[in-house]
């Protein structure tokens, strides 16, 4: 307080500082002490979270863990069925398969027995047809020689015996004017049509 008297040039004034001062300093200290237990509290409440977080993973965990040995379970279980019923599908599949192979054996032997006494019929069968046949197609060629003669005439007699005839001349000129003498006449004609 001397030293504030110093400063100040009244008794009184020195002692308004000081209790001002005073004020201030408890009021630090206050709020430090306030800042400090809120601190406190603020870091027991992130260690609690921190601590029920903790708690919920490893619960999460177990159940994971338990429901992954449940269905790891589950898969072991299934497989050894899957490999018994296999077991049995193929001791079953065995014993139809010699049953079909004996079978298929007996049906083969009856229907090759069949198959040479068909054969031997139709040998027979297709020998008449084949003489019947030869004869059909020697009467068939005859009457299309025949024909073929007729009308290599009649194309001979239109070509060659009426060249003097109006129609013929028409025609010539429909063929001179639409067919091509030359590759550069071709060009052309195909442009005009």
């Amino acid at each position: 307080m001397r030293q504030v008297r110093k400063v100040y040039e009244n008794d009184e004034e020195a002692e308004e500082v000081e209790k001002r001062y005073k004020d201030m300093k408890h009021k630090a200290k206050d709020t430090v002490q306030d800042i400090k237990d809120k601190a406190k509290e603020g870091t027991q409440k992130a260690r609690d979270a921190m601590q029920e977080a903790k708690d919920k993973a490893e619960d999460q965990a177990e159940r994971v863990k338990g429901r992954v040995q449940e269905g790891a379970s589950k898969v072991t279980g299934a497989a050894h069925e899957a490999k018994e019923k296999a077991k049995e599908g193929t001791q079953w599949a065995g014993v139809k398969t010699k049953e079909g192979a004996k079978l298929t054996e007996e049906k083969t032997k009856e229907g090759a027995q069949r198959t040479e006494e068909k054969t031997k019929e139709g040998v027979g069968k297709v020998a008449e047809a084949v003489q019947s046949v030869g004869e059909k197609a020697k009467e068939t060629a005859k009457e299309a020689w025949e024909k073929a003669v007729d009308a290599t005439e009649k194309i001979k007699k239109t070509v060659v015996g009426n060249d003097d005839d109006d129609e013929c001349k028409k025609q010539d000129d429909y063929i001179e004017d639409r067919v091509p003498w030359r590759s550069s006449d071709a060009q052309d004609q195909t442009f005009d049509r």
